[in-house]
């Protein structure tokens, strides 16, 4: 990422003027945009919870969605789930190159 970048993401999708961009400093930028990425993070989520229940009052209820995870995932949201030995052994495999 180049200063380019950093600038459309302050300037352009963040709001920040430009004398709050020059002046701002790594950390603090950083912050702002970890905060930004919340905030939009929680639009998000409350569009998918409209989505669902929009969704589910037009559904059986044996239909209805009760995870709303199961109908949009986002790319910040990781799977518990947990390794199988099965996993482990094609992971050894693929480290070690077929040894």
């Amino acid at each position: 990422m180049d200063y380019d970048d950093l600038q459309v993401l302050g300037l352009g999708q963040m709001g920040m003027a430009r004398w709050e961009f020059g002046f701002i400093s790594p950390r603090a930028f950083y912050n702002k945009l970890k905060g930004f990425n919340q905030l939009r993070q929680g639009e998000f989520e409350l569009v998918r919870m409209q989505t669902v229940e929009l969704l589910n009052v037009q559904m059986d209820k044996k239909h209805r969605i009760t995870d709303p995870r199961k109908l949009w995932k986002f790319g910040w949201e990781k799977d518990n789930k947990k390794a199988t030995q099965a996993d482990a052994e094609r992971f050894i495999k693929r480290v070690d190159g077929d040894k």
